[in-house]
């Protein structure tokens, strides 16, 4: 015959009922892939740099051939350290694509952490594109004036873009549809 001792009965309850409660906690914390912060919808960067990218080749009359760097590429702090001076441990994710042919061409997306860091990440991506208007006026004016004139500098939510190029108005609604397509999931 088993004996019952209730001492343990009500530590190994109370030790089911913490556990619950942590889990519970960890859910909150994690949310349904959102920040955490503010509950947006998480965008998967992968889709959204092909929807983003997408438009920018059905925008322009020639685009430019991209390349595309990730945090998952080699280097990914020095990377980011050519388009920003937001530091890789308060980025989630990013994508930098840019042109091989010489051209101004440039789309970055940073996914910001907490969605409080984006203005702050907006206004260095804004100094970027300054910096790089100042450097095609030197040998390129026609770039130049292309950066002044199509580019685009703005956050949302978490994310901070920058994007420059032909038709940047239509991989603008790219990257906004992304996020209604996301936030409708």
């Amino acid at each position: 015959m088993n004996r019952v001792d209730h001492k343990g009965n009500a530590s190994y309850s109370l030790r089911i009922a913490l556990l619950a409660l942590l889990l519970v906690f960890a859910l909150e914390l994690t949310g349904c892939g959102g920040s955490g912060d503010s509950g947006e919808a998480a965008v998967d960067m992968g889709t959204l740099q092909e929807q983003m990218l997408t438009a920018y080749q059905d925008a322009g009359d020639s685009p430019a051939a991209m390349d595309t760097v990730t945090e998952e590429s080699d280097s990914p702090e020095a990377l980011l350290a050519t388009v920003t001076d937001i530091e890789l441990k308060d980025v989630e994710h990013f994508f930098i694509s840019y042109s091989t042919e010489g051209t101004a061409d440039e789309i970055v997306v940073l996914c910001m952490k907490d969605s409080n860091k984006a203005k702050d990440a907006e206004e260095s991506l804004s100094a970027h594109k300054d910096s790089r208007a100042a450097l095609f006026r030197t040998y390129g004016p026609a770039e130049a004036a292309r950066i002044e004139d199509s580019g685009l500098v703005f956050s949302k939510d978490r994310y901070a873009v920058l994007i420059i190029c032909d038709g940047s108005d239509s991989v603008k609604a790219a990257f906004e549809k992304a996020l209604a397509d996301a936030s409708a999931e």
